[in-house]
């Protein structure tokens, strides 16, 4: 609660106030292990409490290997993944598709690209969410 009293005074009186109940998972009694939490900061905490006693380089080197890791996973299981769509849909998806593949798109950075169909020519500002062709 120390630290809590740093940030800001009025604050220890809340947490004692809504009662430990209410907190997160700070009280939980039971070890968090594979458990599924919607914070990200908590999950990375649980994982990397071995890491934090070596020194901030070697830290630093684990937690970006441990993120590499569960983003190379992620990105397996989503290609991997199959859903079944219903025959609208999926003549929807197909003509969408080879639509698609005759369109070049050219990226000027990041957020801006150009998509080219033939004569037509378009500008898409994804940052902005806006497109010139007007849908987006």
């Amino acid at each position: 609660m120390g630290r809590v009293d740093q940030i800001d005074k009025r604050v220890r009186a809340y947490l004692f106030q809504i009662s430990c109940h209410k907190w997160a998972r700070v009280h939980s009694t039971v070890k968090r292990t594979w458990t599924m939490t919607s914070n990200i900061a908590e999950s990375i905490n649980n994982t990397n409490k071995i890491a934090r006693k070596l020194p901030v380089v070697s830290t630093m080197n684990f937690m970006r290997l441990m993120i590499e890791s569960w983003n190379a996973k992620q990105h397996e299981e989503a290609t991997n993944t199959l859903t079944e769509w219903t025959v609208k849909y999926n003549n929807i998806l197909t003509n969408n598709h080879l639509l698609s593949q005759r369109m070049i798109v050219k990226t000027s950075n990041e957020f801006l690209h150009t998509v080219s169909n033939g004569a037509k020519r378009f500008i898409v500002y994804l940052r902005r969410r806006k497109c010139s062709y007007g849908e987006f």
